[in-house]
């Protein structure tokens, strides 16, 4: 296997395991998938399209070789068939920076009960025969979105004192340092 299926296997395992549950759901599902893997992966082209759709490998015979698709992908199978079609969309977010972005929706292309909300502030991602049909940008911020300060989660760098000798103390809290408001 290879270090770029292994990167993937994430969004594989979660949403095959939460996928083959979804036999009796009446509603739609969205799998929501948080990757903290410390790199970025999905910044390489692809490659959510790759996790949901079988990753292309070369297949050596003796008649010499032909391009296949693995059958690792969550949405279609090696022959192209739909399986979990339980799982309406995935809800992709990366951790790979202290920043508050949104997760990517990304739809299921045969889902049994398709994700109908139409306006969503978050970036949307729909497919069509394994490659990508359309994509809709967000329409706002996670500050917005959450109604958060733009300077959240605060204006003190998240690494004040790393490799410094001027590492600041820990604050303490304890709940009688709470003052109750009238």
């Amino acid at each position: 296997m290879s270090a770029q299926a292994r990167l993937y296997d994430p969004i594989r395992r979660h949403a095959k395991r939460k996928a083959r549950r979804t036999a009796g759901l009446d509603r739609p599902l969205v799998v929501a998938v948080l990757l903290d893997l410390g790199m970025p992966i999905l910044e390489k082209h692809d490659a959510v399209g790759e996790a949901l759709f079988g990753q292309p490998i070369v297949q050596a015979t003796s008649a010499g070789h032909r391009r296949v698709i693995d059958d690792d992908g969550v949405w279609v199978d090696a022959e192209g068939r739909p399986r979990h079609a339980g799982v309406t969309a995935l809800l992709l977010r990366e951790n790979v920076a202290f920043d508050p972005a949104l997760p990517t929706v990304h739809h299921h292309p045969f889902a049994r009960r398709p994700f109908t909300v139409k306006s969503l502030p978050l970036r949307t991602v729909r497919y069509a025969a394994g490659r990508i049909d359309s994509v809709t940008g967000a329409t706002t911020t996670a500050h917005e979105l959450f109604g958060l300060p733009p300077d959240w989660p605060g204006p003190e760098d998240p690494f004040e004192g790393v490799m410094t000798d001027t590492v600041p103390s820990p604050a303490m809290w304890h709940p009688e340092s709470v003052v109750p408001t009238p």
